[in-house]
């Protein structure tokens, strides 16, 4: 795959990337009365395995911040498969879908 080189980034580094892995431990602050994970931090988990991913591709967050752009999610979705309790520990994989001038997909 050819390389595209544009503000001294590689533009297809990200695609060219095996699929990510990183893990979350469930603090007691995410659970709710009844010690399991309230169901909006599951995005809160997403969120730290994307900024990950970002470092394992070699374009950390701050570089975004340094060319003053933005990102957005335009789209979460989340399929419930089983509950998390305080202490359990989750695996999140990620691996970018597609790459585009002004678009960004991952699929965790």
């Amino acid at each position: 795959m050819m390389s595209q080189r544009k503000n001294g980034r590689d533009e297809t580094s990200m695609q060219t990337q095996s699929i990510f892995t990183t893990t979350v431990e469930v603090r007691y602050a995410d659970t709710d009365a009844n010690g399991h994970v309230f169901f909006g931090n599951y995005f809160t988990y997403f969120d730290i395995a994307f900024y990950k991913f970002l470092e394992h591709v070699g374009c950390p967050f701050q570089w975004f911040m340094d060319q003053g752009l933005n990102l957005y999610y335009v789209d979460a979705r989340s399929q419930f498969l089983f509950g998390l309790r305080y202490g359990d520990t989750i695996r999140i994989t990620a691996q970018c879908e597609k790459f585009e001038e002004f678009r960004l997909e991952v699929d965790q």
